[in-house]
């Protein structure tokens, strides 16, 4: 195998390694398109460069519709969410969002904060599959 055939193989694979664990591993699209940016056409010979630029110009027309399956639809970057979650009101206290949950008496508030994490996990997953 050629280096740039090793390349394409290992952009092939890191994309799949992606489609299985998207969400736990959303640099594996990166590393994809820095093995697919490190393919050298200049070194091909001129009859295996014309081949080499289809596998190339294929694998990247892939790996950009993975980025784009990745981003999630109807994401906002401006939608950010709150950064604390306001704790509900017990027995006349009022207490400040960013309270500790040991401090609240009611299983309620850490439905909030289960929700507010999720989303947070999503625009993270979200950014970095745009940054990509």
């Amino acid at each position: 195998m050629t280096e740039n055939q090793n390349r394409l193989a290992e952009a092939a694979a890191l994309a799949t390694q992606f489609r299985d664990k998207r969400d736990a591993e959303p640099y594996l699209l990166e590393r994809s398109a820095d093995a697919l940016s490190s393919v050298d056409l200049d070194g091909e010979s001129e009859a295996t460069r014309a081949p080499t630029q289809r596998l190339v110009l294929h694998a990247w027309l892939q790996l950009l519709h993975q980025i784009d399956d990745a981003k999630a639809i109807g994401f906002d970057p401006t939608r950010v969410p709150p950064r604390n979650v306001s704790p509900p009101q017990e027995d006349g206290r009022v207490l400040l969002p960013g309270a500790a949950p040991e401090q609240i008496g009611t299983p309620r508030y850490a439905k909030p904060i289960a929700r507010r994490w999720k989303s947070i996990a999503a625009i993270r997953s979200t950014s970095t599959a745009r940054s990509t």
